[in-house]
């Protein structure tokens, strides 16, 4: 559990994004493809042997699991690489809120790509995933945090951000 969310919200949260699982697995159990990864999703999708909202589905899976691994305990403990890509771990998180902030819905992520990594924000979950691997996401529907902070999601954003596990960018970024 994460100290910026109650219990309560932390296991509803939880649960919804394990049924939304279960029915990502359902359609992929009818093709034979549990497990499959997102290009073979969009590429079954395509081909019509499983329904239109399978990439999404499995983009929103993909990210709430992101979500659910991106905290510490701890504040922001420091990340040299945010230090050398962002210019300062304050920068980064400051990139991140504003972004959080934009956002009707959806999820705010720092993606891995060939660069490094980048903020994306996007109503999509498919967009954010398109983008690169998600190292770091934070769930900015309603779902997430109406339980404990209502509609205050600048307050749930900023609590948040505090506890990011910015040592998760050290251990994508070893050479």
């Amino acid at each position: 559990m994460h100290s910026f969310v109650s219990e309560r919200n932390y296991a509803m949260h939880r649960e919804w994004a394990e049924r939304e699982a279960l029915r990502l697995s359902v359609l992929l159990k009818d093709v034979g493809e549990v497990g499959a990864p997102y290009a073979r999703v969009k590429l079954l999708c395509r081909r019509g042997k499983i329904g239109a909202e399978a990439p999404e589905l499995y983009a929103s899976v993909a990210l709430h699991r992101t979500f659910f691994d991106s905290f510490s305990p701890y504040c922001n403990l420091p990340s040299a690489y945010a230090r050398s890509r962002f210019g300062s771990e304050a920068a980064l998180i400051n990139s991140l809120y504003t972004m959080a902030l934009g956002q009707r819905c959806g999820f705010v992520a720092l993606v891995k790509t060939k660069e490094g990594a980048r903020a994306v924000g996007s109503e999509r979950c498919s967009d954010i995933l398109e983008s690169g691997e998600p190292l770091l996401a934070i769930d900015v529907c309603e779902h997430a945090y109406y339980g404990d902070y209502g509609f205050g999601r600048e307050e749930y954003v900023r609590r948040a951000l505090m506890h990011l596990d910015l040592a998760r960018l050290e251990c994508a970024f070893q050479k």
